[in-house]
């Protein structure tokens, strides 16, 4: 992958963002949050590991409980609990 930015500067010539194309914002962004899980998981790595049914019935009581899972980039899932 070749960054080619494009830099916005101010009136006195001061770099103050960057442009770039949206397949390499995509790249960066998947990256970002592969290793940000990869971090997640790493330091989870001796957490109680929940059977396929626990983890099912857990999911379940999300839904119950006014959560909304949200299926992100790569199949990955964010939990939001909405207070009223």
């Amino acid at each position: 992958m070749k960054l080619q930015p494009n830099y916005i500067v101010d009136s006195h010539n001061h770099k103050i963002a960057v442009q770039i194309d949206i397949q390499t914002y995509e790249k960066i962004t998947e990256a970002l949050e592969n290793h940000a899980l990869y971090k997640f998981m790493d330091e989870r790595k001796e957490d109680e590991k929940l059977s396929i049914k626990d983890a099912r019935s857990y999911y379940a009581s999300l839904k119950e409980n006014d959560c909304v899972v949200i299926e992100t980039v790569k199949h990955r899932k964010e939990i939001y609990k909405f207070f009223p």
